[in-house]
């Protein structure tokens, strides 16, 4: 297994990538593009994602059928950037997942200032105005978790999303994620897995799925609890907290540690070199549970 010459190699601002030669089943030598996505909160977000949609273009030109997105030890980030890096991989719109927020007067003062919004467009609008009347019928009955919402009405999602330079359904991604893949990473794993658009190789993700938010105490001992104050859903309805993303193909990722993770990575290339027919293990939906209400 070899990286191809220096001219090959693709190096952009926030995520390294390259493109390797590798063996495929039939002892020909495939060229297997791979990006490594350390973090979802580059200092800039969107210049990462143009350089993201910049190297899928460059894999395409130079006939990659096959692509290793590497976020072991990814701590998470921006869930905007997340789903428009998962969104641009598919051609086809990604269903993604939903949430269950805590509740409390601040999400609904929220939602109703963003429902008025001139600078939201109709959709955007309507999905907080959806999501305002529904938290406001969920606190009228006594609940404190909120009845599930689609994501999409966090944010306005739609500017970023661009599937110019997604790849075609042919491509295979595998997705390699270890226990330090937290959050956003959490998330991105779950939309690739749930949609059947990637093989997840490596160990269970953290589980660390929601939306963390600050709580300051006084100003003199600037102590800060940051705290998750929602639950992301995923398609068959199990929740991505304390669960995390379940690889489809499981590998021992932490012994690996002191080798940079180069066996895992060799691992995950042979494995987009194999074939580029994506076989991928159902998500068993969870078994029936209720969830205590005040």
């Amino acid at each position: 297994m070899i990286v191809l010459g220096p001219d090959d190699a693709l190096r952009y601002p926030m995520y390294p990538a390259y493109i390797f030669s590798v063996d495929n089943e039939k002892k020909e030598k495939v060229k297997v593009g791979y990006i490594y996505l350390d973090t979802f909160s580059p200092a800039d977000a969107m210049q990462a994602f143009l350089d993201f949609k910049e190297t899928l273009s460059k894999f395409k030109a130079k006939c990659v059928k096959s692509i290793v997105i590497d976020t072991i030890n990814n701590g998470g980030g921006s869930l905007g950037l997340g789903i428009a890096l998962a969104q641009t991989l598919s051609k086809k719109k990604l269903e993604l997942p939903g949430i269950q927020l805590r509740l409390s007067d601040s999400w609904l003062l929220e939602f109703r200032e963003q429902a008025d919004n001139p600078g939201y467009n109709p959709t955007v609008k309507r999905l907080k105005q959806m999501a305002y009347d529904s938290l406001e019928k969920d606190i009228a009955d006594g609940r404190w978790l909120s009845s599930p919402l689609p994501i999409e009405a966090l944010g306005d999602f739609t500017s970023w999303i661009d599937t110019y330079n997604s790849p075609g359904s042919e491509t295979k991604i595998v997705v390699l994620v270890n226990e330090m893949c937290a959050s956003m990473c959490d998330i991105f794993s779950a939309i690739m897995q749930d949609n059947k658009r990637a093989v997840i190789m490596g160990a269970q993700s953290m589980g660390a799925g929601g939306n963390v938010v600050n709580h300051s105490s006084s100003p003199r001992t600037n102590f800060q609890v940051r705290q998750t104050e929602s639950l992301i859903t995923r398609n068959n309805g199990s929740y991505i907290e304390n669960n995390g993303t379940t690889p489809d193909i499981e590998l021992v990722v932490n012994t690996d540690a002191k080798n940079k993770y180069s066996n895992i990575i060799n691992k995950a290339l042979a494995e987009a070199a194999k074939s580029n027919e994506v076989v991928i293990q159902p998500v068993p939906a969870p078994a029936p549970a209720e969830v205590a209400q005040n």
